[in-house]
């Protein structure tokens, strides 16, 4: 007993003394603020916040890689489809480099040890190890839409292509090329079918096809015979074919696999065959779902209908899951490389079996997953991006990514993110809350205390003490003792939706259906819809400096004093009713992320938005957070964004007789925050400028250009720009694939991209486009002549040189354009150069053109150039002009006309970079885009390079000379060579470099070479490389847990499973469930599940299972999604309508039209009782009032941007939001509002927002990350 006693004590006294420790800590972090806060008050003072109304604004955008969806291996190399870019992983060094084609990827054949051929929505692509060489619609393509390629026996491709619209498939083709001619085969030919989406040859080199209609056709070499499969297989959609090394033909569909061989036609059971692959061991390999088809509209949750891949050895079938090694998440994709391994493509990874073991290999970006639930920022400034598949954390210059794993994060569904004043960081997840300090991670459970493992939302209060909301509750963790609270308690509901805020005076607030509750310490006070809100809850909350309270909820924003209400809605200026994420700047101004219409910002009298058509990240912005600086960061469903506002300059404090404030960037502590008002010289919010910079995927580069300062780089759609003084990156999106870059005598910086003409002055963007003069969208190519004008040539359709539109001059701001008839050559133009007196040349398919002095003059061969087919001119420093045509070169000088015959342009050549005039006044020549080559003019001849001792001339693929007169060649696959007149040096991988394959390259006026590589951005001083970084299964469908910390999970073709920490539980048809395909799953309080399937609705609990059906009360059988609603009603949507069952008995509501095809996908209760249904199709959405006596339908057309609504969601404000493919809808009961990829949101596919201390905003679509940045103009 003693001894016990003298335990007890020693425990107390070690209590004691954390607890003094935490009290110290937490004093000193509250010593800190105060002191910051004092700063900030005295810097405010002098300047003041930014006048909203003049404001720039800069946006910074963050994206995660997307998803795998095709993929090919051979035994050094795997390639993956990752929407428009193919991913290569070197399976010797295991680096992966992206390669951008411009259209979705759909698939990858190998041709032989080197040279791979890709199907894509952009034509077929051909990669040789060096070099890129691209098929279309001109070279004998049917149609450019390419989805799937076989190479035959004799070394012929066959392609599959359709016409597709972006909503039908009408016509297809299939076209076959022998290397030098194409053939074109349809129904006329005596296929069964024009739309073919399956290829495959076998060892006889015939040629199997599946079609659209159940047909497999088969080609001889001399006819086509066909193979009707639809009394085999219900109507099904054939998506592969593969050919067993026994002869036998597997047909990969969305119904039941088939095969064919010597007995004839084979059916088998599974349900599991959309795509197959044979190996050489006579087995064979199915996927269940594989990428959706172009038209394909598969009933909600097919493509999780199995879990894993299934192997079938031709007596019996093995299923594969997580559980065996295959990493989390659907299975898109099969191919078996030479080496017997079979390698799958997943969502954002790619994993290998060599029958004995799995191995995952997985592509980085900048964040995790694009759809982003909260953002939190730690006091030393990193942010950490809570996704749906893990964490990212920023720390200014690079993202670390946190995954759920043994000892880890609980669970990659992380819902929020808090810091405790120990430094401790706490995320909550729907697997309990994890913790991460010094010491390492540690998860915290139900049964620990937590009072529901499904975490929903977390705050720290002004006592440190962690609060955190769950499904059935509000959980407080002081560091030793756990104190749960429940509506029994006083709160509103149970179930908080994410909001959870602790306020300036200790007092925490939640948003608990259907009202929002208040903690003072003792006891919880909530209110209600009748008390003033205007939704039955609220979906995030915010504190301003006057210490009110704003709630962001479906219906519209909330204020609350503490005595009064007040509502703002579309009808005030807000951009949409649905919001979901709030935040207060450091200059008091209110930022609210909405469902569907960006990013909105209230100064106290002006509203002003921000979506994606200002380059943020995503319209669907879930997470706002307020930088150390005052910036904002907006997480959204497409990435994550940084919006920048920009102080002005104004008079010292003193002169105008305000008191002193506390530095820009200083975090106030809550009580000071209570007490400030916002500055009377705030923005105007209507008026404000904004500049949004979004972040991808880093990838190859196009173009280059440097000055002293920065260094511009691109490649694609994407422009990227170094501050060299800082280090720090930035991607600005363009509007169209990037062209050129020059630099005018202004500094100011030019792109010429598909999507018009950019211009960038250093704080503003401007895009000059047809609607501003210019012919076309299309610019080529862009040159700034002597008095500073601007010169654009452009074309009227991508990819087709020949349809020109001529060029135009930038006269101020306005475009003066000039064709054939005004004096060209011809309105092709290729290429623009400015001699020293003033004049413009312009290399034309007809010619070169000289315009000067107001008149304009054309020289062709009659007058001593090569050829008419002028594709490159340069001026060299003795004036001379130099004409590349792909007949020779050719030298106008002051004696006259000359041509070398023995040295030309490439074939393909079209790039206005095949000049180049290094600082030694030497000319040199090479094929800029396609890599032909360089020769130099030495000053009497030409002479190609290659003799010398370099490269080879294929391998060539841009050009640059230093101050040294050195010259630099970046080459496709063989790193960097360097030529300083006599001898040459390489630099490869390995020895500096990051990647061999070099696209672009710039020299600055410092001397630094600058090479954009496909491993990275690197440096080059002459001595040391310095690398730039960038900033960058199972099938559950379902799950919910109990309180007592067990876990159920809905299958998509297994069944409902019940986890209780040791073992699992599964019921399945056999046990009473109606079908084994649940379509969602919910936990009541009694230790049961409410499970949804496809052919009706049931109650498990124990070994107890009632089917709930239409005899019992049901509309309808097919119940495919439910909602709870804060009383605790059970509501279930059905095609037909609506169901809700109180506990006794179920009122059914049955709807006047059908709701979707073929069913809803989701509802959602809002605060008023009403029942809102996403249809998945027409009509769009369907609202059923609070009485349940009226429906009412919003359609395509009427505010929604597209009637397939996907998802719905309430926030606090009781605006709804609706996740479309056509982009992010955001309705508060009067106003639509809608927010799409030409809003620069991230993706029209929508799945959140939050704002930085700096002020600056991050969001999220499912396409990236998007940062937006205000600034006060000069």
């Amino acid at each position: 007993r003693q001894a016990e006693e003298q335990r007890k004590q020693e425990e107390a006294e070690r209590a004691a003394e954390e607890a003094a420790q935490r009290r110290a800590q937490l004093e000193a972090a509250v010593r800190r603020a105060q002191e910051q806060a004092r700063r900030t008050a005295e810097e405010r003072a002098l300047g003041g916040p930014a006048d909203l109304a003049t404001a720039e604004a800069q946006i910074s955008t963050y994206y995660a890689v997307a998803d795998f969806n095709c993929i090919g291996a051979s035994a050094k190399e795997v390639w993956v489809g990752a929407g428009a870019a193919a991913c290569r992983l070197d399976l010797a060094t295991e680096q992966w480099s992206v390669y951008p084609l411009g259209g979705t990827v759909h698939a990858i054949v190998q041709e032989d040890e080197n040279t791979w051929w890709f199907g894509t929505e952009d034509g077929a692509f051909c990669f040789d190890g060096q070099q890129w060489t691209r098929f279309g619609a001109s070279d004998g393509l049917a149609y450019e839409f390419v989805i799937a390629i076989a190479i035959d026996g004799g070394g012929r491709k066959w392609l599959a292509t359709v016409d597709y619209d972006g909503a039908h498939t009408q016509r297809g083709a299939v076209c076959c090329f022998d290397g030098a001619r194409w053939a074109t085969y349809t129904k006329a030919e005596g296929m069964a079918s024009d739309l073919v989406l399956a290829l495959a040859a076998d060892r006889q080199g015939r040629l199997w096809a599946g079609t659209y209609q159940n047909d497999v056709c088969l080609f001889d070499g001399s006819g086509w015979q066909a193979y009707s499969v639809a009394q085999r297989i219900k109507p099904a959609w054939i998506k592969s074919i593969a050919v067993g090394e026994d002869g036998e033909v597997w047909v990969g569909n969305t119904n039941r696999p088939l095969s064919f061989g010597p007995g004839g036609w084979k059916t088998y059971a599974w349900r599991a065959g959309a795509v197959v692959a044979a190996d050489r061991r006579g087995g064979t390999w199915f996927v269940p779902g594989g990428p959706l088809l172009p038209g394909e509209l598969p009933a909600a949750g097919y493509y999780e209908s199995l879990p894993g891949v299934v192997f079938f050895d031709g007596q019996r079938q093995r299923t594969y899951t997580e559980e065996d090694g295959l990493p989390r998440g659907i299975v898109r994709a099969v191919a078996r490389a030479p080496d017997d391994r079979v390698w799958f493509a997943t969502d954002g990874a790619v994993c290998s079996f060599d029958g004995r073991s799995w191995k995952t290999h997985r592509v980085g970006g900048a964040l995790v997953s694009n759809y982003v639930q909260r953002i939190g920022i730690d006091p030393d400034g990193r942010k950490w991006v809570c996704t749906k598949q893990g964490v990212s954390c920023f720390d200014g210059e690079s993202w670390t990514t946190f995954r759920a794993e043994p000892g880890g994060l609980a669970n990659d569904d992380v819902t929020g993110a808090v810091f405790a004043p120990d430094g401790a960081k706490w995320f909550a997840t729907r697997a309990g809350v994890s913790r991460l300090d010094e010491h390492g991670w540690r998860t915290y459970t139900a049964r620990d205390g937590l009072i529901d493992d499904h975490v929903t939302g977390a705050a720290v209060d002004a006592a440190g003490r962690r609060w955190f909301a769950t499904a059935r509750g509000v959980s407080c963790f002081d560091g030793g003792n756990w104190q749960n609270y429940t509506s029994r308690d006083g709160l509103a509901g149970d179930f908080i939706e994410q909001a959870i805020a602790a306020d300036s005076h200790g007092r925490v607030w939640v948003g608990a259906q259907p009202g929002v509750s208040c903690f003072d310490g003792s006891s919880w006070v909530s209110y209600f819809k009748q008390d003033g809100l205007p939704w039955d809850g609220a979906d995030a909350i915010a504190f301003d400096l006057n210490g009110d309270v704003w709630f962001a909820t479906p219906e519209g924003v909330a204020c609350f004093d503490g005595r009064d209400w007040q509502t703002y809605t579309t009808e005030d200026g807000l951009a949409f009713n649905h919001t979901v994420s709030a935040a207060v700047d450091l200059a008091g101004r209110k930022w609210f992320g909405t469902w569907g219409a960006g990013v909105c910002c209230f100064d106290g009298s002006t509203w002003r938005t921000w979506s994606a058509q200002d380059l943020l990240a995503g319209d669907y912005v879930t997470s706002l957070a307020v930088d150390l600086d005052g910036s904002i960061w907006a997480g959204s469903t497409s990435g994550v964004s940084h919006i920048v506002l920009k102080e002005p300059e104004h008079l010292p404090a003193e002169a105008e007789g305000r008191p002193a404030a506390p530095p820009q960037g200083a975090e106030l502590p809550p009580a000071q925050r209570a007490r400030r008002t916002a500055p009377p010289t705030a923005p105007s919010l209507a008026t404000a400028p904004v500049t949004i910079t979004s972040h991808y995927a880093a990838a190859t580069a196009d173009a280059i250009a440097a000055s002293d300062n920065e260094v511009w780089w691109g490649s694609g759609s994407g422009v990227w720009r170094l501050d060299v003084k800082t280090g720090r990156t930035a991607l600005y999106p363009l509007q169209g694939d990037l062209r050129q870059i020059v630099r005018d005598g202004e500094g100011r910086w030019w792109f010429a991209t598909w999507g018009g003409l950019a211009r960038f002055d250093g704080e503003l963007w401007r895009t000059y486009t047809s609607q501003d003069g210019l012919a076309s969208n299309y610019v080529d190519a862009v040159a700034v002549g002597p008095d500073g004008q601007v010169w654009a040539a452009t074309r009227d359709i991508p990819d087709v040189t020949y349809f020109g539109t001529g060029v135009a001059r930038l006269d101020g701001d306005r475009w003066t354009r000039f064709t054939s008839a005004d004096g060209l050559a011809s309105d092709c133009v290729y290429s623009i150069a400015a001699d020293r007196d003033g004049g413009m040349w312009f290399g034309t398919d007809r010619g070169a053109t000289y315009f000067g002095a107001g008149r304009w003059r054309t020289y062709t061969a009659a007058d001593g150039l090569a050829s008419d087919d002028v594709r490159a001119v340069a001026v060299d420093g003795e004036g001379r002009k130099w004409f590349a045509t792909p007949r020779g070169v050719s030298c106008l000088g002051q004696e006259g006309w000359r041509t070398y015959s023995d040295v030309r342009a490439g074939e393909m050549s079209t790039s206005s970079d095949a000049f180049h005039v290094g600082t030694d006044g030497r000319l040199w020549l090479y094929e800029g885009r396609w890599g032909r080559g360089a020769s130099f003019f030495d000053g009497r001849s030409w002479r190609p390079y290659a003799s010398r001792g370099g490269p080879g001339h294929e391998d060539i693929k841009v050009v640059a000379s230093d101050a040294a007169g050195r010259m630099w060649f970046g080459t496709k696959g063989k790193g960097i060579w360097c030529f300083d007149g006599r001898n040459w040096q390489t630099y490869a991988s390995g020895a500096g470099l990051p990647a061999n394959y070099v696209p672009a390259m710039a020299v600055d006026p410092a001397g630094r070479k600058w090479f954009a590589t496909w491993g990275g951005l690197v440096r080059f001083d002459g001595a040391t490389w310095e690398n730039v970084e960038l900033p960058v299964g199972h099938n559950v469908c379902s799950i919910a847990f109990q309180a007592d910390g067990n876990v159920w999970t809905g299958t998509t073709g297994g069944g409902a499973c019940l986890f209780d920490g040791s073992a699992w539980r599964t019921y399945t048809k056999k046990d009473g469930l109606p079908d084994d395909f649940v379509c969602d799953i919910a936990a009541d309080a009694a230790g049961g599940a409410w499970v949804v399937t496809q052919r009706g609705l049931c109650h498990l609990r124990g070994s107890n299972c009632r089917t709930h059906a239409k005899g019992d009360g049901l509309l309808d059988d097919s119940a495919v999604a439910a909602a709870r609603d804060p009383k605790g009603r059970v509501w279930v949507a059905h095609s037909g309508g609506v169901s809700c069952f109180d506990g006794r008995r179920w009122t059914r509501y049955a709807a006047e039209v059908n709701l979707g095809r073929p069913a809803p996908e989701d509802i959602a209760v809002d605060r008023d009782g009403r029942i809102w249904v996403a249809c998945g199709g027409a009509p769009g959405v369907a609202a059923l009032s609070p009485e349940g006596k009226a429906w009412v339908y919003y359609a395509a057309g009427e505010g929604l941007a597209h009637e397939d609504v996907h998802a719905v969601v309430v926030d606090p404000q009781n605006r709804k939001w609706f996740g479309t493919t056509g982009g992010l809808c955001c309705f508060d009961g009067r106003t639509w509002r809608t927010w799409t990829t030409k809003d620069f949101l991230a993706g029209n596919c929508v799945e959140a927002l939050a704002m930085d201390l700096d002020g600056s905003i991050w969001a999220g679509t499912d396409s990236g990350v998007s940062h937006i940045v205000l600034k006060e103009p000069e």
